[in-house]
């Protein structure tokens, strides 16, 4: 699987239950407008169903993301949390190293590892591009996730050129 898709679906994990409650309440309101409007009953159905799949589409995502960081160890977890998810509580985080190259280390080792069981949960990159990218959340996403992931690569190649380099004499 793409490691830009990976670091995509690990990002949105923390939003999803939230995206889940939305698309109820859109449901919802659609339903009552449907009273109002003179829209064909037939098309305010089908993007009732539309959204319906939307949501069960974040429901087994949810489940199969939850199930793979389940079976995470406490350190890989926290690596995973303190960097997608955002979680920064200093209780939780007490004597966490996240500047070391070390650190750094084990986020690319630990994003692999997520990719090769996204894989076997099914979720590969052709689901991935006929799926969630249908969906403006992932699409938005996933192009910040390219946007940062320019950034850092640009980043790292000017300190690289801006060290010094000795002469020997």
């Amino acid at each position: 699987m793409n490691t830009l898709y990976t670091k995509v679906l690990l990002y949105a994990y923390p939003n999803i239950e939230s995206l889940i409650d939305q698309i109820d309440e859109l449901i919802e309101k659609k339903a009552l407008c449907s009273m109002e409007t003179y829209v064909p009953c037939e098309d305010i159905c089908n993007s009732i169903i539309k959204l319906i799949r939307e949501k069960d589409m974040y429901i087994s995502l949810m489940v199969k993301i939850d199930d793979i960081l389940d079976n995470l160890s406490q350190d890989e977890r926290k690596c995973i949390e303190y960097k997608y998810f955002r979680v920064r509580s200093r209780e939780k985080f007490e004597g966490f190293d996240y500047t070391s190259k070390q650190y750094f280390r084990k986020q690319n080792k630990l994003l692999e590892k997520l990719k090769k069981r996204f894989e076997k949960k099914g979720i590969n990159d052709e689901l991935f591009k006929r799926e969630y990218l249908e969906i403006n959340f992932f699409k938005s996403l996933l192009r910040r996730v390219k946007e940062r992931e320019s950034l850092i690569y640009k980043n790292r190649k000017k300190v690289r050129c801006e060290i010094p380099i000795k002469e020997s004499a």
